[in-house]
């Protein structure tokens, strides 16, 4: 009888040590940092791309998210917050994002999306060899300047000047790359710098600009937290390049400024704006 009693205790510990061992699963923290505001479709895309993992929040996830709002003086402020709430992990987007979480996350890993060259912008000292503790996903091709100028020429021919924006955290070199390709195709080239929290434009290009995907690289980003997550160290995972373009047309931009879209265009995109 004694040995019956305990063969079903036994057997009882069998069956309920699962339902235990789930119940105490570990709930993995991540901080997410934008230097933007949150009206970027970005963040849903790194929602959407950890839960096509298996992340689900308030189950086995919790996300910290944290938007500058172009304020990049907010940045030690914020990873100084997100340090003391002990994250496991930092998702970060930019270069100047990066480069913050470098110097405020002491050990802990740090993965980035949307840096179009980390090695110009000093964010890792090369693809193959990112760092101890920092990887992520790149959008960078050399290329891509003159692929968006050819665009631009066949919109509009007989284009002649153009403007290169970009924000005071781009390296000089990827400026200046751009302006040489534009002047490889004849076009003078204009580049004015953006600063400060006030001019917020990222928003309004997300929708019309060409050039490698975005929600793309937050996919991949994905990807990788979920491998360092699992035991993988960024020093082994080389900085990936995100190589699948977007083309956006924006019909109801152009008819305001007088430009007529060459139907080849219209025919490439891969959505139209009316």
């Amino acid at each position: 009888m004694r040995a019956i009693l305990a063969a079903a205790i036994l057997a009882l510990c069998a069956v309920e040590a699962p339902a235990e061992a789930q119940q105490t699963a570990k709930v993995v923290k991540i901080g997410f940092v934008a230097p933007q505001g949150r009206s970027l479709p970005l963040f849903d895309a790194f929602q959407k791309g950890l839960a096509d993992l298996g992340y689900v929040e308030g189950k086995n996830l919790v996300i910290e998210p944290r938007f500058a709002e172009g304020d990049y003086q907010r940045f030690p402020q914020i990873f100084a917050e997100l340090v003391g709430l002990k994250v496991d992990l930092l998702a970060v987007t930019g270069a100047i994002t990066a480069r913050a979480a470098k110097k405020a996350a002491g050990d802990i890993p740090i993965v980035f999306s949307i840096v179009v060259d980390p090695v110009a912008d000093n964010v890792v000292p090369s693809f193959e060899r990112p760092g101890e503790r920092i990887t992520g996903v790149t959008s960078f091709d050399p290329r891509q300047a003159t692929k968006q100028f050819e665009l631009l020429k066949e919109l509009i021919p007989g284009l002649k000047r153009i403007a290169i924006l970009g924000d005071q955290g781009v390296s000089d070199a990827l400026m200046k790359a751009s302006e040489q390709q534009a002047r490889a195709l004849g076009i003078q080239p204009q580049p004015p710098r953006l600063s400060g929290p006030t001019p917020d434009l990222e928003a309004a290009f997300a929708v019309i600009a060409y050039g490698t995907s975005q929600t793309e690289a937050i996919r991949r980003m994905a990807g990788y937290i979920d491998k360092i997550l699992k035991g993988a160290k960024p020093s082994n995972l080389p900085v990936e390049a995100v190589t699948r373009y977007e083309l956006f047309v924006n019909l109801k931009t152009a008819k305001q400024i007088g430009i007529s879209v060459p139907a080849s265009l219209l025919e490439r995109a891969n959505r139209v704006l009316r």
